[in-house]
């Protein structure tokens, strides 16, 4: 093995997620088809500093989640 100094750190690759959960505002919401896929962003939302996911299954029987703050 080869020890290798001044090598610059790459960004990490940000998902579809955490690139749509800083386009969120407070208050914005997504609709998914069902609550697994809505889980995804709920995630994601839960890993945004300030802010909590909030999820409600919808009388048509999808699945709405928000960004509110905490």
């Amino acid at each position: 093995m080869k020890i290798e100094k001044n090598v610059p750190i790459t960004d990490r690759k940000q998902g579809e997620y955490s690139t749509l959960v800083q386009k969120m505002e407070e208050g914005d919401s997504v609709l998914f088809e069902n609550s697994e896929k809505g889980m995804v962003l709920r995630s994601a939302i839960s890993k945004c500093k300030g802010y909590k996911p909030l999820g409600r299954k919808q009388q048509d029987g999808t699945y709405r989640v928000w960004k509110v703050k905490k």
